[in-house]
């Protein structure tokens, strides 16, 4: 996974960071008791990398590395300052209740009811229409305007329909691809991007995917 321009580097137009699979960090220096805030996602059910976030390392060393040796912390670069795209691919309906009626989904629990009320097809034209106008190219251009160099983008283990069983297992199909495309808008706007894995194999909270 190629990750895009420093956002902290004005002159950085071509500069980017390649990591592979699997991936180790080791902070230098004294630390104490969770001190080391290090969020690190990773999203191996759909065999991508997700980035490493550090919002703040109290080391006296600022040192994290990938096996290949690449640095991924530059105490220098600062802070992340990011924000979420709730609701994009993991649908949590008290966050947007509005969009969730429109889905045709209201009085549903999650996304795994609403696509049995639906039905498949009708619910994967309608989850389409929502990861289309959800988040634009526009959106994300403004918020790098705002001066934030990083998204946070939850997504759920299903969106990897080799995982799923598709005669017991209901979630709307295709999202992937709308994935890449929004990977791609923050990539060429210089975002830094986090794929957290927000819905795993089971759940929590009965019939809220999005704690798994």
């Amino acid at each position: 996974m190629t990750l895009g321009k420093d956002p902290q580097d004005s002159l950085a137009t071509e500069k980017t960071a390649k990591l592979t699979i699997p991936f180790s960090f080791k902070a230098q220096g004294s630390v104490r008791p969770f001190g080391l805030l290090v969020h690190v996602t990773r999203l191996a059910v759909l065999n991508t990398l997700a980035t490493l976030t550090v919002a703040w390392l109290p080391t006296t060393d600022k040192t994290i590395t990938s096996s290949n040796g690449t640095d991924l912390f530059k105490a220098s670069h600062g802070k992340i300052r990011g924000v979420n795209l709730g609701s994009q691919f993991v649908f949590e309906p008290w966050i947007a209740t509005k969009a969730w009626s429109e889905l045709g989904c209201e009085g549903q629990e999650s996304e795994f009811d609403c696509v049995m009320k639906l039905g498949q097809d009708a619910a994967n034209k309608a989850f389409a229409k929502h990861w289309d106008s959800w988040i634009t190219k526009e959106d994300i251009k403004e918020i790098r305007s705002y001066g934030l160099n990083t998204i946070r983008i939850p997504v759920g283990y299903w969106m990897n329909e080799d995982l799923i069983y598709h005669d017991s297992e209901y979630f709307p199909h295709g999202g992937f691809a709308y994935l890449e495309k929004l990977c791609g808008w923050a990539s060429d706007a210089g975002l830094y991007i986090i794929i957290d894995l927000h819905g795993a194999p089971g759940a929590q909270v009965a019939k809220n995917a999005f704690t798994g």
